[in-house]
C-alpha cells in the first residue's frame, strides 16, 4: 500500500510558565544604634566624607573615608559589637560611595565569631586563617548595592569585615561606604521568575498514524 504524508503547518504558538523558588540568605537589615561599630581608619570629617557611622546613617550622600592621608595600603577593615552572641546573621548589604569609583570595595573576607576582634594589624588580619572566616569574594567596580550572603545561617557576637583590595587613586589604595547593612537570616528568599518559548507545531499527517513534532 502507498504511504501518503504531508505535513500541515499550524499557526504560531507560545508556551508560558512561571514560578517562585525560595532561596535562604538575606533578610531583614538590624537596628544598629546600640552596636559598637569602628574601623581602621577615618579620613577627617569633611562635607559628606568622614567616619564609620556615615556607613549607618541612612544617607546616600554621605560616606566613610578610610584615611587617605596616612593609610594607603591594604587591607581596611570594619569592626562590629551587636551585644548578642547569638545575633543571627545572613549576610550583608554594601553601597559604594556614590559620586566616585575612589574606595570601591574590590575583594573582600567577612568574619564572624564570639571572640573579639581586637589588637589588629594589617599583618595580623592578614594571618586570621579559615576558622572563623564565612564569605569571601571579589566585587565588580561601579555603584550599584552589593548583597553578600552567607551560604548558611551564623550566629556570634562579632563581625569583621575586611576589604582585602580597594580601589585607589595615585594617593595610595582606599576603602569607602555610603551606606553598610548587617542582615538578618532568612528562609524565604523568595524569587519569582518567568519563562517563554515560541515555535510552531508541525503536524505530520501519515496514512493510519498522526504525530506532532515541535520546532523552535
Amino acid at each position: 500500500m502507498k504511504k501518503i504524508t504531508s505535513l500541515l503547518m499550524l499557526s504560531l504558538i507560545t508556551f508560558m510558565g512561571g514560578g517562585t523558588k525560595a532561596f535562604a540568605g538575606i533578610g531583614e537589615a538590624y537596628n544598629t544604634a546600640d552596636w559598637t561599630i569602628n574601623a581602621s581608619s577615618t579620613a577627617p570629617i569633611s562635607g559628606n566624607e568622614g567616619g564609620i557611622n556615615f556607613a549607618f546613617d541612612g544617607k546616600k550622600a554621605t560616606y566613610w573615608h578610610s584615611d587617605w592621608r596616612s593609610d594607603k595600603t591594604s587591607p581596611k577593615w570594619i569592626v562590629i559589637d551587636t551585644k548578642n552572641p547569638k545575633t543571627s546573621l545572613g549576610g550583608i548589604t554594601y553601597l559604594p560611595r556614590q559620586d566616585s569609583d575612589n574606595g570601591i570595595w574590590l575583594q573582600y573576607k567577612i568574619y564572624v565569631s564570639n571572640t573579639p576582634f581586637e589588637n589588629l594589624t594589617k599583618e595580623s588580619v592578614g594571618q586570621l586563617g579559615t576558622t572563623n572566616l564565612k564569605k569571601e569574594g571579589s566585587l565588580e567596580k561601579n555603584r550599584e548595592l552589593k548583597r553578600i550572603s552567607f551560604d548558611k545561617e551564623e550566629k556570634g557576637q562579632y563581625i569583621l569585615i575586611v576589604i582585602t583590595e580597594g580601589n585607589g587613586d595615585n594617593n595610595g589604595k582606599h576603602a569607602t561606604c555610603a551606606e553598610l547593612t548587617i542582615n538578618k537570616f532568612t528562609t524565604t528568599a523568595n524569587v519569582t521568575y518567568q519563562y517563554q518559548f515560541e515555535g510552531q507545531i508541525k503536524k505530520e499527517i501519515t496514512k493510519g498514524r498522526t504525530s506532532s513534532i515541535k520546532s523552535f
